[in-house]
């Protein structure tokens, strides 16, 4: 599994990559208001952040992460209850 500053910098750099940003993306930053991005970049993203990942989760579950913070949060958590038994 991967820790929490790994998650961190997988989507930083998703994020940075699929934006064609000229300047690394941050986790204070908002998708929508920083960084531009329409609703099909966002879906994008989160396929993306899934495929990188090695790991499913619902892209539905990502509606109403507004922030790279929000994102990552959300990801630790998904991960870890994966990786914890029963």
């Amino acid at each position: 599994m991967l820790n929490r500053k790994e998650i961190e910098e997988k989507v930083i750099e998703v994020v940075t990559e699929t934006l064609a940003l000229e300047t690394p993306a941050s986790l204070e930053n908002s998708f929508r208001e920083d960084l531009g991005a329409d609703s099909i970049d966002i879906v994008t993203l989160m396929v993306s952040l899934q495929d990188e990942l090695g790991d499913s989760f619902d892209v539905s579950d990502m509606q109403g992460k507004n922030t790279l913070l929000n994102v990552v949060d959300f990801l630790e958590a998904e991960l870890t209850k994966k990786t914890v038994p029963a």
